[in-house]
């Protein structure tokens, strides 16, 4: 499979070491987003960077130096015809991530996957053990519209989380205390069938669609204020560099990292090592070679990683 001609020697970006490691991490998700770009120019499809990566564009020219993944967006209805073409576009070796494709998958967006290579969280090791794919991924979200007002918009979109989390817990069994309680007689009042429920939870992020001038990322973060924006601010593409790319970024992208993270070109006090906690990347293997490991050896991986 054709690399990302991306550097992976070891440098200092903005005062923060970037290791040869991380850059191999980077090198697989370049590859990946090179893969849904050309799907997406074969059909004609627009797509926006999003959030760190679009913040790591305006910048860094590239991903931001302690950031560990590429976020990506689109409108629902190009993002539904991703996800029908992908399966067959897709070069072997890559897959699309999606409720639709894996069971229990409860995200509320896609990721398209590399099989060859390995992507853990600490929280993943009952997905390793259900053989979920786990290989280095990039994120892609549907946005949808909701209410032009802000209280009907809190409101709906906290609607959309509380379903998320009950899902999730369904899935996961965290069913504790009080809380759980309730988890527990909601879904077993609403909704019994746990694939039934995520595709249920879809539909209802698309209520407002066509109806208002709002968007916002529903089925993956609803609730947060910050990541609602004009849909005007979409209107309009620009290009900007990505590394050694040029990818699609809205042209109000001022607007849109304001209302997400504020003075966004104030470096941070305190840089954090990475952007998602504990992770572990393995470049070289797949992590259907990490199936059989016992969770104290699973524990380790991440005590061993330094990216």
């Amino acid at each position: 499979m054709q690399m990302s001609a991306i550097d992976t020697s070891e440098e200092v970006i903005d005062g923060f070491t970037v290791t040869a490691k991380r850059k191999t991490v980077w090198r697989k998700e370049l590859a990946l987003v090179e893969e849904f770009v050309r799907i997406c120019d074969k059909y004609e499809l627009q797509y926006f960077i999003s959030g760190g990566t679009l913040l790591g564009a305006v910048r860094h020219k590239g991903f931001i130096p302690w950031d560990d993944d590429i976020d990506i967006m689109m409108s629902r209805n190009d993002y539904e015809t991703f996800i029908a073409v992908a399966q067959s576009e897709l070069k072997q070796g890559y897959n699309l991530q999606h409720y639709t494709t894996e069971k229990n998958y409860d995200c509320g967006h896609i990721q398209l996957r590399d099989d060859s290579t390995t992507a853990l969280l600490a929280a993943d090791y009952s997905n390793l053990k259900c053989n979920k794919n786990l290989g280095i991924f990039i994120d892609i979200f549907p946005f949808d519209n909701i209410p032009d007002d802000d209280r009907k918009a809190i409101s709906f979109t906290k609607k959309i989380k509380f379903k998320k989390r009950v899902i999730r817990s369904k899935i996961h069994g965290h069913y504790r205390g009080v809380k759980g309680f309730f988890k527990r007689l909601y879904f077993a009042i609403f909704a019994r069938d746990s694939e039934k429920a995520i595709a249920d939870v879809d539909k209802k992020s698309q209520k407002y669609n066509g109806k208002t001038h709002r968007i916002a990322l529903t089925t993956f973060m609803p609730g947060y204020t910050r990541n609602m924006w004009a849909e005007a601010w979409f209107s309009e593409i620009i290009k900007l560099p990505f590394e050694h790319l040029m990818l699609s970024a809205p042209k109000y992208f001022d607007e849109v990292l304001r209302t997400e993270y504020g003075d966004y070109m104030q470096m941070p006090k305190d840089i954090p090592h990475t952007m998602h906690g504990s992770c572990y990347f393995d470049t070289e293997n797949s992590y259907t070679d990490y199936v059989n490991i016992s969770k104290e050896r699973f524990d380790e991986l991440f005590e061993e990683m330094i990216l």
